[in-house]
């Protein structure tokens, strides 16, 4: 980075540390819910069912997770029902950090006529632009600078509108979560408690917010909010008063039930990550003896929990 791009830089930095929060997510209305409408095939003898985690590194390691989907594309097979290409057979992908720019490209784009997912455009359209140039241009804008110094635009606010301006462009979660899609699990860092938020439908039940309403670029940002740099994505908990159809209570109910079954004081930590996540559920759906009481979220960068973002893999 030149000396001049330095100041610039820090100048929007030091600028962003006037903003307020502002949250990011929807409450569940009266009666609505959170549907999961992907969902993953078993694999077949002559299909395969390939699962991914992309890590963190900025844009290094989203042009790593490109160059790894680009060499699947690039490789074709034949099966009973007639040739094929590995991009196919991706069913699953859990991401963090700069790997999450990439598997929401591609869980956005991969369809019939796009099996590759549409990568050159991810590569023509973000990982070969010089984006700091295009950070540059719009720190010097005055409106910008108005919005940082009185609130109306955070540090990490700024990065969604480059994602969607060049990527996403007003997609929500609603475009991943289709039947036929992969299943793409954008991971990021709560903040306070240090667990993995997975933005999936069955962590939104916790909160009692709407998946599908929240933008891509908003979901990727919170998987890539590198502290310091970027200011946290901030949602609201709203458990407390919630009126949606909420799912997935039960096994939490069982996770944290006294004695265990059966009677064993040590069997919470025998698969200590299911029972970690079950004591994270029910703290934010404000269950019994909670371990946290949470009202809001700050999410940041999925690597400080997880940079390989494989938590996620093995719980879905």
């Amino acid at each position: 980075m030149t000396r001049g791009r330095f100041w610039v830089v820090l100048c929007i930095l030091l600028a962003g540390g006037c903003a307020g929060m502002h949250i990011e997510n929807t409450p569940l209305q009266a009666g609505d819910g959170n549907p999961d409408l992907r969902t993953i095939e078993p694999a077949s003898p002559d299909r395969p069912v390939i699962l991914m985690t992309f890590s963190g590194g900025g844009s290094r390691a989203a042009a790593l997770a490109e160059s790894v989907l680009r060499e699947l594309s690039q490789t074709s097979y034949a099966a009973s029902d007639g040739p094929h290409v590995l991009t196919e057979d991706v069913k699953l992908i859990s991401s963090v950090s700069g790997g999450s720019v990439t598997a929401a490209w591609f869980g956005l784009r991969r369809g019939p006529g796009h099996w590759d997912g549409d990568l050159d455009g991810l590569r023509n359209d973000f990982l070969t632009k010089d984006n700091m140039a295009t950070l540059e241009l719009d720190a010097v804008n005055p409106i910008t600078w108005l919005g940082l110094v009185t609130g109306r635009i955070t540090r990490i606010e700024a990065e969604e509108a480059l994602f969607n301006a060049q990527l996403y462009h007003d997609a929500s979660l609603a475009a991943l979560n289709q039947p036929g899609k992969p299943y793409v699990v954008l991971n990021a860092t709560d903040m306070a408690g240090g667990e993995t938020f997975a933005m999936v439908p069955r962590r939104f039940d916790d909160v009692c917010s709407k998946h599908d309403l929240l933008p891509i670029a908003t979901a990727v940002s919170a998987s890539a909010a590198f502290p310091i740099l970027l200011t946290p994505v901030a949602f609201q908990d709203y458990s407390n008063s919630c009126q949606g159809k909420l799912r997935n209570g039960e096994w939490i109910r069982v996770d944290l039930s006294l004695p265990p079954y059966p009677p064993n004081p040590y069997t919470p930590y025998l698969n200590l990550a299911e029972y970690k996540d079950a004591r994270y559920s029910n703290d934010l759906r404000h269950g019994p003896n909670p371990y946290r009481r949470i009202g809001y979220l700050y999410f940041l960068d999925g690597g400080l929990a997880d940079n390989l973002g494989t938590r996620s893999l093995r719980s879905a």
